[in-house]
């Protein structure tokens, strides 16, 4: 995660904290809770893949953090600029949350919408982040929808964030033809 934030061969991140610079990224993640991505055989594994990406944020104390989670008609914002550590803490509210709304996958999300959700969500901040989104999903999504998650996709892009498509879900070749930076 730290070589996606800054992958230059020499990242200032590690070098912020001792040298008193201002840590100005942020994180947007964004869940696709669908059966699809969390049916019976692989629901345990994206959990699991949602827990590792979440501790992983966790441990670089970012100021800027959002959870998104795509929901049926409108998307589920569960946090919104709050620190990595005060959002993801043992004791906070978002994994009560965050796993009441999972225990109920919906048969279809919108997803294009939730990524779109994150991009006004940094559109509409006072203070300019250096974002990354990243998307957990399988990208299977019928070619219509998937029009429209590609297009969400390029408008963050084209405004700035570095998007990754993360793979979840029994068979999720299909973000393979939704981002251009994939992660299995």
């Amino acid at each position: 995660i730290l070589n996606l934030i800054n992958p230059v061969p020499d990242p200032l991140i590690y070098l912020e904290e001792k040298g008193g610079l201002v840590r100005n990224y942020g994180i947007t993640v964004v869940i696709d809770s669908s059966i699809s991505c969390f049916h019976n055989l692989s629901g345990p594994h994206t959990l699991q893949t949602i827990r590792n990406v979440l501790s992983s944020i966790s441990s670089l104390d970012l100021p800027c953090f959002d959870l998104i989670i795509a929901g049926n008609k409108e998307p589920i914002v569960l946090c919104s600029e709050v620190g990595t550590n005060r959002a993801t803490n043992i004791k906070s509210s978002l994994w009560q949350s965050l796993l009441s709304i999972l225990q109920t996958p919906l048969p279809s999300v919108d997803l294009a919408s939730a990524i779109k959700t994150a991009l006004d969500l940094r559109l509409m901040r006072s203070t300019e982040y250096s974002n990354i989104i990243l998307v957990l999903t399988d990208g299977l999504f019928e070619e219509e929808e998937r029009i429209r998650i590609i297009n969400a996709v390029n408008n963050c892009v084209q405004s700035g964030m570095n998007t990754f498509g993360i793979g979840v879900g029994i068979y999720p070749k299909g973000i393979e033809k939704i981002f251009s930076q994939i992660i299995y």
